[in-house]
């Protein structure tokens, strides 16, 4: 059992270049179920990872969450990252540029076919 999450890490073409040439965090990506789900204008990438736990204390979480935190804005190298737990209120969003572009969108949709 287990509390989950889930997790978007929006990359600019610079921050993606060092990520895959960094074995560790290609490696912490990949055995946390990271799917690249999209390809930005400006050479970045989207990763999208479902049903989670993400706890820091976790060695591939903590690879990740270190190499968020290692990049530099200056040179470019800009990062959005977004957590959603199981509980409406659990959300983390942290980014290290001027641009912020993910959100929470919460709703009920229905489709009835009559």
């Amino acid at each position: 059992m287990g509390y989950y999450s889930e997790v978007a890490i929006k990359l600019s073409k610079k921050a993606n270049e060092r990520a895959t040439d960094n074995l560790k965090v290609r490696d912490a990506l990949k055995q946390c179920g990271a799917e690249k789900v999209r390809d930005l204008k400006d050479g970045g990438v989207v990763y999208h990872i479902e049903n989670i736990k993400w706890y820091s204390d976790f060695d591939e979480i903590a690879a990740i969450e270190g190499f968020l935190k290692s990049l530099d804005a200056e040179k470019e190298e800009f990062y959005e990252f977004m957590r959603l737990g199981e509980d409406e209120n659990d959300n983390e969003h942290d980014w290290n540029g001027e641009v912020n572009d993910m959100f929470v969108n919460r709703s009920i949709n229905f489709d009835f076919c009559v």
